[in-house]
């Protein structure tokens, strides 16, 4: 079993949990933020427009 703090996946809770889960859920979890993480850098570095701009943008 590993303790996850929840802050971490739940950005918007205001106090401190601990919560104890299964290791394969911790894996999940791990592996969802390191890729939003990675999505967030793609979309910085590479930038990101809408298809309903004008066009000539």
């Amino acid at each position: 079993m590993t303790t996850i703090k929840l802050n971490r996946c739940c950005p918007y809770l205001t106090e401190n949990v601990t919560l104890e889960v299964s290791d394969e859920i911790a894996v999940v979890l791990s592996t969802g933020g390191r890729q939003c993480d990675s999505y967030k850098r793609r979309k910085r570095e590479r930038g990101e427009c809408s298809l309903d701009v004008d066009p000539g943008f």
